[in-house]
């Protein structure tokens, strides 16, 4: 069991197959990059800075729910399998990073992305759209190589919902 008063969390490249129980629901810091882990239960609701859960060691898709919802600095769910951002947060204050996942849609509660130092990095997934960015991140911001639809298409694409504030009309 973990101390109540845990600001801070750095368990990476270990074996670690959960979340330790007892974790406080606000914390500075969490970090449980290149475990085993399956699923983010147990985990703070809020993180402050940055919150760092890539490069799970596993088969199936990394289970995001119990992701934090409020994060202030950066989101890494890198190398994890996801096909989307379903149960993950709502609200980033850095970058985003979601790059070699087998993504199909960004879908999830995603709402915000710092928009004047945040860059969303989607490489090496499977998508179509950039459906589930928030509008009013500067496109170039976004890094979109090697998906099913050329960086260039999915990014114009970005753009003209932007310009017309829907995805619908893009």
């Amino acid at each position: 069991k973990m101390p109540k008063n845990l600001s801070s969390l750095i368990i990476n490249k270990n074996q670690l197959e959960s979340i330790p129980e007892g974790l406080p629901e606000e914390m500075v810091e969490f970090n449980i990059s290149s475990n085993r882990i399956k699923s983010l239960k147990g985990g703070p609701l809020k993180v402050t800075k940055s919150y760092l859960c890539q490069s799970q060691r596993i088969a199936e898709p990394l289970d995001l729910e119990g992701c934090a919802e409020e994060i202030g600095g950066d989101f890494d769910c890198s190398g994890n399998n996801l096909t989307s951002l379903e149960k993950g947060p709502i609200n980033i204050g850095g970058s985003v990073t979601l790059s070699n996942n087998n993504m199909t849609e960004i879908g999830g509660r995603l709402k915000s992305v710092c928009t004047k130092s945040g860059s969303v990095r989607l490489e090496n997934n499977n998508l179509a759209t950039l459906e589930g960015i928030p509008l009013g991140l500067s496109s170039y911001k976004i890094e979109a190589k090697k998906n099913l639809l050329p960086s260039k298409s999915l990014i114009e694409t970005y753009q003209y919902a932007e310009m017309y504030g829907s995805w619908l009309a893009a």
